[in-house]
């Protein structure tokens, strides 16, 4: 039998903190992805474009994510 490691919240925060983002310590997925949205409005394009490549990654594999982390990304992908 097979354990996956799910992706949490944690998981989430440390993949934006590693971009730049400013993630606050013990956010929730939701607040983390609009610190990222908020955040992102002042950064260059690589940096935009360095979350969009971290969430498809991580949505490519949905069964791997918490629900709640997989709502937070789907609401990134399309509010970006």
């Amino acid at each position: 039998m097979m354990i996956a490691d799910l992706v949490d919240q944690e998981d989430l925060c440390n993949y934006l903190l590693q971009i730049g983002a400013p993630i606050a310590q013990g956010s929730d997925p939701r607040q983390a992805v609009e610190t990222t949205l908020s955040w992102l409005q002042t950064q260059p394009a690589d940096k935009r474009r360095d979350v969009d490549r971290m969430a498809q990654q991580l949505m490519s594999k949905p069964e791997l994510l918490l629900p709640a982390v997989k709502s937070a990304l789907e609401s990134l992908l399309t509010r970006r």
